[in-house]
């Protein structure tokens, strides 16, 4: 459990060798079963009197049961009932105990500042009582309210590390893993990529080894955000989830669908990642957990614009800025005019997107944020469009320089990594040095397929490439430079490289059976085709049609941001009519004799049931 004692180190026994009611209210949280837990708990505070040590480790255990149901009131309660019985007794270390308590509730209700005060408090009763594994514990959930607060990183990982060292002398494997993780996420706000994954491969190492599914779960889910491979991260989150629904931490269930959200983002599936960032976002308002419920509404807001959405995004952008308004965070507080510039930007505004990019830029520079390296890769993107290709320069190689120090590793987040290069080499272009910009395009280009190196879907690598808008512009780029130089087909042509594999597609065929079934609406229905068909196939235009008494209707579509599906569907119509005559699909492949790079492939599958088209 967060932060909890290690397993094994319940209260102790009685001599008549019963088990005490903590040490199995313990044991039912730590196997994930949290209400049979609160249930012990409680009957076991009302049916008897216990000692004072014993009445604490209960309502201990029983509001961390609480806040792994989500149910933050509750927990709280718990915890102002340990803080008035600690201060009652006036002992140093159930004070520890009862303010680690609090600083965990606090923290889970996104009140990092009253939080990181009362770790702090906990640290020095700690200390005052002299007691190793409560000073330990009290370091962990310090260095735990500090993360959350970006500008406080580097203390954040001194005290985390200050944590692992004395669980390890205590030989606490669960303490130190959990210490690990904290040392691993202030690297990683720190853009320190190679120490967070060294930190967070110990950390799932202990985990795993004392059985510590919370743990685990932690050090998977961190694992995710520096891995340039798409399909590895996946692996990670997948596996990160399914630790925290056998632990039963709701809200850690909420971070890793979130997280899965934005991977499925990344490779240009936007309906499943929008799907999964809105299942999130759900989780998050049930636990109460108000950072992770801004991030989804500004998620909502990007995955909005990527899919050429512009309406929805500004109907959005108000309702997030107004929500993370209210939770204070630095880093979430940044990417509101952040949010405005990109809306503004979509909306040919480009000196409004410069302006609040800007805004953006320095309020993550305040905070020495990783993430102020793709938010000046945008705000070059927006001097470009304003016509003022010496700012860009200047964002774009602040950029570049920055991305190149960190190893040319990213936070998965807001954009691809290759959208910073791509934008330095159109910066680069646009001031007359050519050569450079080439050089950043290259650089681009060999980012963009490190996202992909173990992707064998085919439908999945195809959506990568075509419906993320700057791998679309530069894949055009590069064929383009490529055919100038005359580079070798298999050099030219590496992004369309790599292992293929049927079993990914077969393996979602069984989830899209299951999904299938949760469908209740015939809008529900048709959006799930398209969807459904987008991943299988990784088509670029997907049209979903039907047909009517006055001739073929559109029921839903996708196509790249200023094309028009209705158009599309007045070219495609006589092979419509030939396939709802014949029944069977048709793949066919048009441009006549053009190159191979240069052909288009279409596929018309008929829906039929019952023989009806």
């Amino acid at each position: 459990m967060a932060g909890s004692r290690r397993r094994g180190s319940a209260p102790a026994q009685k001599a008549t060798g019963t088990r005490t009611s903590s040490s199995l209210v313990f044991d039912l949280a730590w196997a994930g079963q949290h209400a049979r837990a609160i249930a012990l708990a409680t009957h076991s505070l009302e049916a008897s009197r216990p000692a004072l040590a014993t009445r604490l480790d209960l309502l201990d255990l029983r509001s961390e049961s609480y806040t792994a149901q989500g149910k933050l009131e509750r927990a709280a309660a718990d915890a102002a009932q340990m803080l008035e019985l600690s201060n009652a007794s006036r002992s140093a270390a159930f004070k520890s105990q009862a303010l680690n308590r609090q600083a965990l509730v606090q923290m889970r209700r996104g009140d990092h500042g009253a939080a990181t005060v009362t770790a702090a408090a906990a640290l020095k009763a700690a200390r005052q009582c002299k007691q190793s594994r409560l000073e330990a514990l009290s370091l962990f959930r310090l260095s735990e309210t500090q993360i959350r607060r970006e500008s406080l990183s580097e203390d954040a990982a001194q005290n985390a590390a200050r944590a692992a060292h004395l669980y390890e002398t205590l030989g606490d494997t669960v303490g130190r893993g959990r210490a690990l993780w904290a040392l691993c996420a202030a690297r990683s706000n720190q853009g320190r990529g190679d120490e967070c994954q060294k930190a967070a491969v110990e950390a799932l190492a202990l985990g795993r080894r004392c059985g510590d599914l919370y743990g685990a779960g932690n050090a998977l889910n961190m694992l995710s955000f520096n891995e340039p491979d798409i399909a590895v991260r996946l692996r990670w989150l997948n596996q990160a989830l399914a630790a925290f629904e056998a632990s039963g931490y709701l809200e850690r269930q909420g971070v890793a669908t979130h997280n899965l959200g934005v991977a499925y983002t990344c490779l240009g599936l936007y309906g499943r990642g929008r799907r999964l960032i809105s299942k999130s976002s759900e989780i998050y308002r049930r636990t109460n957990a108000r950072d992770g419920f801004g991030s989804t509404r500004f998620l909502q807001v990007i995955i909005e614009l990527e899919m050429g959405q512009l309406e929805a995004a500004r109907t959005l952008v108000g309702d997030a800025a107004a929500v993370i308004d209210q939770l204070q965070v630095r880093r979430l507080s940044a990417f509101v005019p952040y949010m405005y510039g990109r809306v503004a930007f979509r909306d040919g505004d480009a000196p409004s997107a410069v302006r609040h990019l800007k805004r953006s830029v320095q309020m993550l520079h305040a905070i020495d944020d990783v993430y102020e390296i793709e938010v000046l890769a945008y705000l070059a993107q927006a001097h470009l469009a304003a016509g003022n290709a010496r700012s860009a320069l200047a964002a774009s190689g602040r950029a570049a320089r920055m991305h190149r120090a960190k190893g040319l590793v990213t936070q998965s987040g807001i954009s691809p990594p290759a959208h910073i290069w791509w934008i330095h080499s159109q910066a680069l272009s646009a001031n007359g040095q050519p050569g450079a910009a080439r050089a950043a395009l290259e650089t681009a280009y060999h980012l963009m397929i490190e996202g992909i190196a173990r992707v064998s879907d085919e439908g999945i690598r195809r959506s990568y490439l075509g419906h993320v808008e700057v791998h679309r512009e530069i894949i055009t780029a590069w064929l383009a430079d490529a055919r100038k130089r005359r580079l070798a087909p298999a050099r030219r042509t590496a992004h369309l490289a790599g292992e293929t594999s049927l079993r990914e597609p077969f393996e979602r065929l069984v989830d899209t059976g299951l999904r299938l079934n949760e469908l209740r609406s015939a809008a529900e229905l048709h959006e799930f085709l398209i969807e459904e068909a987008t991943e299988l196939a990784g088509a670029e235009r997907v049209l979903l049609v039907l047909e009517a008494p006055g001739g073929f209707q559109l029921a839903g579509s996708l196509v790249p941001r200023g094309e028009d599906a209705q158009a599309l569907l007045g070219k495609v119509t006589p092979a419509l009519r030939e396939v709802g005559r014949t029944h069977a699909a048709a793949l066919t492949h048009g441009l006549g004799r053009a190159g191979e790079l240069k052909q288009r492939s279409r596929i018309i599958a008929p829906l039929v049931a019952q023989r009806n088209l």
